[in-house]
């Protein structure tokens, strides 16, 4: 069963939705719609999280978005941390850190969730 397509209502949903789209090459991302199930991977994952915190100029870790896989969640997540913005040295920090991973190094950091 395919789940409707639910349009983004706040302004963070619409980002992370575009953020999605422009990652995963597809034309449009509902709410509700989970990342890994839209063809996300580790690697993409990573692309999304550097994406959120460079947006955002949050502090996340990669599985955040295996904790979070939808637009709603992980809008939700971003919400919650807005409060906790970092500073300029820690974004590029983070950036570095997160850019640098590799498909194995990502998949690690997911895995590690799993358990």
């Amino acid at each position: 069963m395919e789940i409707p397509l639910v349009q983004p209502r706040t302004s963070i949903e619409r980002e992370v939705a575009a953020i999605w789209a422009e990652i995963l090459e597809v034309e449009q991302v509902g709410i509700d719609d989970n990342f890994f199930l839209l063809g996300g991977d580790s690697l993409l994952a990573s692309r999304v999280i550097s994406r959120v915190i460079h947006t955002f100029r949050i502090d996340v870790p990669l599985r955040m978005l295996f904790d979070a896989p939808t637009v709603a969640a992980m809008a939700s997540v971003i919400t919650q941390n807005t409060s906790k913005q970092a500073k300029r040295e820690d974004i590029e920090r983070m950036l570095t850190e997160v850019e640098r991973l590799s498909e194995q190094q990502a998949n690690s950091q997911l895995s590690k969730q799993e358990k």
